[in-house]
């Protein structure tokens, strides 16, 4: 949820369709239901800032498959594609989000053993 909420603000303009998107993804995966609210909280709240977010995946990449990063992947291009609009700092947070990863081309791709 994290990567998703920092994701929904990467161009300073939170869609309500990434909101929607967000919450699709989270009940799909976590069977959580998420509101508008938690999402937005999270999205500006300081514990989900990039920076500490960098530090929090960085942490957590130790502890997650090829098949999980894969899915973290999938879900976060899922909500930058959700308004139709992509632009440069959510490409930038992608970038960051894989650097943080340590994903390969193959994992990047989905392809996993």
């Amino acid at each position: 949820m994290m990567t998703l909420a920092e994701a929904s603000r990467a161009d300073a303009n939170i869609h309500p369709l990434e909101i929607e998107t967000i919450q699709q993804i989270m009940q799909r995966e976590t069977g959580q239901d998420l509101t508008e609210a938690d999402i937005r909280v999270a999205s500006w709240s300081n514990t989900y800032r990039s920076a500490n977010l960098r530090k929090f995946l960085r942490r957590a990449r130790v502890h997650l498959d090829a098949e999980n990063k894969a899915t973290i992947l999938q879900a976060l291009i899922d909500v930058i594609k959700s308004d139709a609009e992509i632009n440069v700092l959510e490409i930038d947070f992608f970038n960051q989000v894989i650097k943080a990863l340590r994903m390969s081309p193959a994992e990047q791709q989905g392809l996993t053993t």
